[in-house]
């Protein structure tokens, strides 16, 4: 069996943006699929992508916006990233739609599917609601 080569990746995540700038709103009803949201939260921000020895620049955090502002449906969320063992279907919260907020963020709405209250891992939607309620950190 040939060995296989891997190449050092030449993309960087930027470092998650923590907590709210500005008040987000916080719903457990309505939104696009009536199941609740949690709207205006940091998706990336200009400035280190931290511990990848690369800057996130406007031009890059404007590339983000335009590409998922785009999709008219939002894009797909789910809760975690799906491994080789693990299942994604049961992780699906909803979808976020996106937009540049002007100062050099990209901001997203998270409207949650009513499926994503009964998953078969609990109330994931209310886990997340409740979490960024307590604890915006």
């Amino acid at each position: 069996m040939a060995s296989k080569t891997y190449m050092k990746p030449t993309i960087f995540k930027a470092g998650v943006v923590r907590g709210f700038d500005s008040t987000p709103e916080i719903s457990r009803e309505g939104g696009e699929f009536g199941a609740g949201f949690i709207k205006n939260f940091a998706v990336i921000t200009g400035g280190p992508a931290l511990g990848h020895g690369a800057w996130v620049d406007s031009e890059f955090v404007n590339q983000v916006a335009n590409e998922h502002a785009d999709a008219k449906k939002g894009i797909k969320s789910r809760y975690t990233h799906p491994n080789q063992c693990g299942d994604s279907l049961s992780k699906g919260l909803g979808r976020v739609f996106y937009r540049a907020d002007g100062d050099g963020k990209v901001r997203g709405d998270l409207h949650f599917w009513k499926a994503a209250h009964n998953t078969p891992d609990g109330d994931l939607a209310g886990f997340l609601i409740d979490l960024a309620e307590d604890d915006p950190e």
